[in-house]
């Protein structure tokens, strides 16, 4: 009886004290924190991570090797651009290189050539939708 009485005891007494906590930061922290979030705000783009899986000097080669890549792997999305003189066929957006690396692998079955290559600007829904 008396262990029952004990343990009553030591139920209530857990339950019923709460703590709070204060958080408290410097004028200056906090500052700083407001212009991070602002520049990164007005930056839509950023430097990442793409699998180039064609380039040609030919439009219509491109053209055609986009077609099929969309349709064997319709889940990675692929853009083809025209960096003069060359059409370039380009897949994914990723924020590393490994990340890059990894979808490689897959795409290497088909096109053996590709390659991991870096893009200055890619947007930031892009490297979140993949």
């Amino acid at each position: 009886m008396k262990k029952n009485w004990i343990l009553i005891l030591l139920f209530f007494c857990t339950t019923w004290a709460t703590a709070q906590v204060n958080f408290s930061e410097d004028y200056m922290i906090e500052r700083m924190m407001t212009r991070y979030k602002q520049i990164n705000q007005s930056k839509p783009t950023t430097s990442g991570w793409r699998i180039q899986v064609l380039a040609s000097t030919d439009r219509r080669k491109v053209e055609a090797a986009y077609s099929v890549f969309k349709s064997r792997y319709p889940y990675i999305p692929c853009e083809w651009k025209h960096i003069s003189p060359y059409y370039k066929l380009q897949a994914g957006a990723y924020s590393t290189r490994l990340e890059a690396i990894a979808a490689l692998e897959k795409i290497k079955v088909h096109y053996r050539t590709a390659f991991p290559t870096i893009d200055k600007h890619i947007s930031i829904s892009e490297l979140l939708h993949n």
